[in-house]
Formats: structure tokens, C-alpha cells, sequence
């Protein structure tokens, strides 16, 4: 069985850009860089030069610890566009 954090680390590797993060949380790099910005931006992220990176297990914690029943039918909403593939 694979867990998420597997799935995300096979796909990804160990580091995320912001391309990579808005691609799967369904948004645009814009919208991410705007809550950089503003300092809403809840996942930890370091700069590399202009470049925003992502470490995929602070990912996979900040989507396990904003999902709730409600949000659910999310992670099915990224199976069934491949994202993700099921457990």
C-alpha cells in the first residue's frame, strides 16, 4: 500500500518549486506568490535565488493536516485527474 507521501516523493523527489505546488494544488503560481507575499502562506518553503522550493514532506503535512471529511472528496478529485493514484 502506498501512502501519499510516498506517491508525492516518487513523483516530485524530495524538493518542489512552485510550479510543481501549484500544479497540484490546483492553482495558479500567482496565487501562490501572492499569499508568499502577503505572509498567509502556510507551507514552509526556502528561497534559491528568486526561486521558491518546497520540501515534499512539509507538503504532504500541510494537505494532512488541512484535510477534513468535507475535503475528502478532494484527494478523489486528484486521483480521478491523475495526480495522485490511489492508495
Amino acid at each position: 500500500m502506498t501512502t501519499l507521501r510516498q506517491q508525492l516523493a516518487d513523483k516530485y523527489g524530495p524538493i518542489m518549486d512552485l510550479d510543481e505546488l501549484a500544479l497540484l494544488l490546483k492553482t495558479r503560481r500567482r496565487t501562490l506568490y501572492q499569499q508568499i507575499y502577503r505572509g498567509t502562506f502556510e507551507i514552509p518553503y526556502v528561497k534559491n535565488g528568486k526561486k521558491c522550493l518546497f520540501s515534499t514532506d512539509h507538503v504532504v503535512n500541510w494537505m494532512e493536516d488541512n484535510m477534513n471529511m468535507a475535503q475528502a472528496s478532494w484527494v478523489s478529485y486528484f486521483i480521478s485527474k491523475g495526480a495522485i493514484h490511489p492508495l
